[in-house]
């Protein structure tokens, strides 16, 4: 049983699912993020959200993928999108439920065919994996997916152009497409022998995402497609595609990375459990190992003070010491004279060592410190300097200081202290932060 299930009733009605939004994420800072019914209203949706080229910039490379059912010839568009104030297709009318648990699936009626669609972001990789049943049909049943790119930065937006490469190249089970030089290859696959992909390149002009215009930014896209798979399914056949930015060497690979990882999925069966898993999607682990907390998606990125704030709640309520940890030895390592890093404002980021301290206590009551104290030398000898405030040698922010009865102020302002629980003295030498 599931704790977020949708009907037909509540699909069917777009005032309703168009503002129910579904998010997974690879913890390496990609995610997967669209509506309920597969129809993106924002610039950040899209079924491949990920960084590229080693930075944390990231970039919108899948934004959709595009389902069709054929039967006796005629052709039923699963998808659903919007074109300058109008639906087309309306696809979101096939769908009968919606489903959380173990991932999202959706579940399609056309006439006698029931297709079951299952979505998967794989952990630790930026990879995309989906997964079509054909529960029911009697008669012989096609099934077309066909993919569009974006390749942009996810704070922008994308225009018809000449130097998009349309062009898909051969693969073992599917193709490779990159639509600029400085994007990586994607590489789009099928576990299915015989499944056969026709090069179709176009765009299509007008994409309209209504949450930009509601907030009133530009709201309009253009998305190539490059063509569309198709493959025959007989009932109860099944079909896995592949989106990755790394090759597979074989159909029997692309089955073992799906069935382990959905195999590794909690189930979100009541209000806890759901807020466990969506707890765990904030904690990322970039390429190189560091592991952060991401302030919020789509648009958040790192931010020591809300990172602090969270830190204890999402990683040492389940037992995460380890993690809780390494995102505090990474949080040292960005100190720059003394001060943590961060594109917050002095004036919203003047209590951030006292939070940071805070968690620090939180993590010594579960016995966590230890492997704090004997990490990287030279993280930890920067320290002492923020534990002694000016005194004890890093260099003041301007507009920060320390006012009577050891209060930390900004521009005359006294920011939020710390909870009671904070520690009311700092051991080992330096001057007391807290009240």
């Amino acid at each position: 049983m599931s704790a977020l299930t949708f009907d037909k009733s509540e699909l069917g009605n777009l005032e309703y699912s168009l503002r129910r939004e579904m998010l997974a994420t690879d913890r390496r800072g990609g995610y997967m993020s669209t509506t309920i019914v597969c129809c993106n209203t924002r610039k950040y949706h899209g079924l491949m959200v990920a960084p590229v080229g080693g930075s944390d910039r990231t970039c919108v490379l899948l934004s959709s993928l595009d389902e069709t059912v054929v039967q006796h010839d005629q052709s039923f568009n699963l998808a659903l999108h919007r074109f300058r104030g109008v639906y087309e297709p309306r696809g979101h009318k096939y769908i009968t439920d919606f489903e959380y648990t173990p991932t999202p699936t959706i579940t399609y009626r056309v006439g006698g065919v029931i297709l079951r669609k299952e979505l998967l972001w794989i952990h630790r990789r930026t990879q995309l994996m989906i997964r079509y049943t054909l529960v029911d049909a009697h008669s012989p049943t096609k099934l077309r997916l066909r993919p569009f790119f974006a390749f942009r930065d996810k704070h922008a937006l994308t225009r018809a152009n000449m130097e998009a490469d349309g062009r898909s190249y051969p693969i073992p089970g599917g193709v490779k497409c990159r639509l600029y030089p400085s994007y990586p290859w994607l590489y789009l696959q099928t576990d299915k022998p015989g499944t056969e992909f026709v090069a179709a390149p176009d765009w299509y002009y007008g994409f309209e995402y209504r949450e930009e215009l509601e907030r009133g930014y530009d709201g309009y896209e253009d998305l190539l497609t490059t063509g569309y798979f198709e493959t025959e399914l007989r009932r109860g056949e099944r079909i896995i595609f592949s989106a990755s930015a790394d090759e597979m060497a074989t159909p029997a690979t692309i089955d073992e990375i799906f069935e382990a990882s959905i195999a590794r999925r909690t189930h979100k069966i009541d209000f806890l459990s759901c807020l466990d898993h969506s707890a765990r999607q904030f904690l990322i682990r970039r390429a190189d190992g560091a592991a952060e907390v991401v302030a919020g998606y789509p648009w958040g990125g790192p931010d020591p003070r809300m990172m602090l704030v969270a830190l204890p709640g999402i990683t040492l309520e389940q037992g995460h010491e380890k993690d809780c940890t390494d995102a505090l030895d990474t949080l040292v390592r960005g100190m720059e004279n003394g001060m943590f890093s961060g594109a917050a404002s002095a004036r919203a980021g003047a209590d951030t060592p006292l939070w940071f301290f805070w968690t620090v206590r939180q993590l010594e009551r579960r016995g966590g410190v230890e492997p704090l104290r004997r990490g990287d030398e030279s993280a930890a000898r920067k320290l002492p300097a923020r534990r002694g405030g000016p005194r004890g040698g890093a260099r003041q922010r301007p507009g920060v200081g320390r006012g009577a009865r050891a209060c930390a102020h900004v521009d005359e302002r006294l920011v939020r202290r710390p909870p009671r629980d904070a520690p009311q003295r700092l051991s080992g030498g330096g001057q007391c932060l807290v009240v």
